[in-house]
């Protein structure tokens, strides 16, 4: 695997060096790939299906695939300040810094007319999505996602 940046919301595209990837396994390619958390790979197919709805909230950076399919990854750039504290189940280290979130709340109002996002407190590792984002992947037939309730308003 190369050597990531660290995927925490920021732009990467001018520093971008891009990586060769091969697919390691035989199993049928999905459109999404998983392969490290809090990075999203897709394949051309998913880009053209949401990639218009995707334009302000990701950043398209390109990968070349020794097995010659068109993947991407999707770099998440909407990071968004949302968490409700006070209102989530949340496991603290002793230094105050965020450890574990057993239960979910968002400010929903900082979420208008967004698809995908992270959170500061967690912007390494978790991308969250919205019912809209979930509905076009499955109106779309997009495969590779899962989808777990983390919130509901």
């Amino acid at each position: 695997m190369p050597e990531w940046p660290d995927f925490e919301g920021q732009r990467l595209a001018d520093t971008w060096q891009i990586p060769r990837m091969k697919i390691k396994n035989n199993k049928p390619i999905a459109n999404f790939t998983d392969i490290d958390p809090g990075i999203l790979i897709c394949d051309s197919f998913a880009l053209e299906n949401l990639g218009e709805a995707l334009e302000s909230e990701v950043e398209v950076l390109s990968i070349e695939n020794v097995d010659k399919i068109d993947m991407y990854i999707l770099n998440v750039v909407n990071l968004i300040d949302c968490l409700d504290e006070d209102n989530s189940e949340i496991e603290y280290f002793s230094s105050g810094r965020i450890m574990n979130i057993q239960s979910y709340s968002f400010f929903t109002e900082n979420l208008n007319d967004t698809m995908l996002f992270k959170i500061p407190q967690f912007s390494r590792t978790e991308i969250f999505s919205t019912d809209s984002c979930r509905n076009q992947v499955l109106r779309s037939s997009l495969t590779g996602l899962t989808f777990a309730q983390v919130y509901s308003s």
